[in-house]
């Protein structure tokens, strides 16, 4: 029976994908639950191995990333990457956890921006984690939602808020418990300018925010007056991811993502609708979950 019930689960879920937007309801894609029994061994580290209990479906290739540059896009042949999204709910870390696998033929990184990606190679990664909708920076704060900048550079990795100067390290909301971010393989750190056939991993767990405190031109705010979003089965939120592959291109001729409207950066309504599901399988396949005394520790360590 229980087999019988999966593959429909899992039927239901490619018809729905393949609608696409066909209908309002239908999300674009699938962030999965990670068992207990796995979720206690997975550690941020930028090594992928503990993501091979991933579903295939839920990945998203390279073949559905859209050019924010329509036609005039670089070419995609010489980048590879694998995207996968997953969550723990309520009482068990409450975070969304994110690996992103990347290929690229050459890596470029000569301007060393910071905080900002354009005309260096990463990730911009957007979110409305409430899925309210709208533009995610209501004046001057990014309350409504935030779009992050990601870039591996071995010893000096960046995890900031799109635009921020030197000070991003030191914003709370780049921190653990709230953030925990790490690039990989180690072993082929570091990464520098104009290196040949280069793989990296993008590995991050993070707390949502439906109120998150910054400013956006200073940092300043709080966790203690921001509100945290709980995660829980049939939660939709919204949430765009955007790979830049510049090869010595400029504008948006290296930018391709998950959505391609003008304003998916910065507005809800343009990003992806990402649905938090729960996968029969996955749970049937995952360890024996650990012992409520041993979640205490783990739960508590989120706090440290």
């Amino acid at each position: 029976m229980r087999t019988l019930f999966s593959f429909s689960f899992a039927l239901c879920l490619a018809v729905l994908l393949m609608a696409g937007t066909a209908t309002a309801d239908a999300p674009d894609y699938f962030a999965v639950h990670i068992p207990a029994g796995i979720a206690q061994s997975m550690e941020i580290d930028g090594e992928l191995d503990d993501w091979s209990w991933f579903p295939d479906y839920a990945i998203i290739p390279r073949a559905p990333l859209l050019s924010r540059a329509g036609p005039d896009g670089l070419d995609l042949n010489d980048y590879d990457v694998g995207i996968r999204v997953a969550w723990t709910g309520a009482g068990e870390g409450n975070q969304l956890w994110v690996s992103i696998n990347t290929f690229d033929d050459f890596y470029d990184r000569d301007l060393l921006r910071g905080s900002r990606t354009v005309g260096d190679d990463g990730w911009s990664f957007a979110l409305d984690p409430d899925f309210s909708g709208g533009g995610i920076e209501v004046d001057g704060l990014y309350s409504n939602g935030q779009e992050w900048t990601l870039q591996a550079a071995g010893d000096a990795d960046v995890f900031a808020l799109q635009g921020f100067s030197d000070s991003y390290m030191l914003f709370w909301g780049n921190q653990p418990p709230h953030l925990v971010f790490a690039t990989g393989p180690a072993s082929d750190k570091p990464w520098t300018h104009g290196d040949d056939n280069v793989t990296i991993n993008y590995e991050w767990r993070m707390t949502l925010f439906s109120f998150f405190d910054v400013a956006t031109s200073t940092g300043e705010g709080s966790f203690d007056t921001s509100t945290v979003l709980d995660l829980n089965e049939g939660v939709k939120t919204h949430l765009m991811f955007q790979g830049d592959d510049w090869d010595g291109g400029d504008s948006w001729d290296g930018a391709w993502a998950t959505s391609n409207e003008s304003g998916a950066t910065g507005n809800g309504d343009s990003m992806n609708a990402f649905e938090l599901i729960v996968d029969p399988d996955v749970e049937a396949g995952a360890p024996t979950a650990v012992e409520p005394n041993s979640w205490a520790r783990i739960k508590a360590s989120f706090r440290q």
